[in-house]
């Protein structure tokens, strides 16, 4: 498989005059050593190809534009072991199965269960505090704002 590879050989900056305009002139910096990589012969003479581009906001060191040489390059891609597909079963559209429904009805049963939670004293016990509470509660007037 064909890789389209970049490999960054310097950085530039846009040229701004000493009045502050903005030249469409772009001053590169570039490494001999690394655009030697990339010389190539044609016809007798050696060329360097490479590219130049904006980039999307200036660098530290006031950079606007960087340099690089591209090429396609074949990509050995050594064949990767898939791991063994697990098989999940989809949720079926529709009506609910059986066991969807009993599970269900168990969910409902216990949160009716919790929502219904009475107080474990007998029925006598709870009588006789409602009874002593009527009783404390009768001595205090009915017009008493609280």
């Amino acid at each position: 498989m064909k890789v389209y590879t970049k490999k960054y050989i310097g950085k530039g900056q846009a040229v701004v005059t000493n009045s502050g305009v903005k030249l469409p002139i772009v001053k590169m910096v570039l490494s001999v050593e690394e655009m030697m990589q990339f010389v190539h012969t044609y016809k007798g003479k050696e060329y360097v190809s490479f590219e130049v581009s904006e980039m999307r906001k200036e660098d530290d060191y006031g950079n606007t534009h960087t340099v690089y040489h591209s090429a396609y390059e074949e990509e050995i891609v050594q064949a990767e072991e898939k791991p063994a597909a697990t098989v999940t079963q989809k949720k079926k559209r529709g009506r609910p199965s059986k066991a969807e429904i009993a599970q269900k009805l168990e969910d409902a049963k216990r949160v009716e269960a919790m929502q219904n939670f009475t107080d474990p004293k007998t029925d006598t016990e709870t009588q006789a505090l409602k009874a002593e509470m009527q009783m404390d509660n009768a001595d205090l007037p009915r017009d008493m704002p609280f």
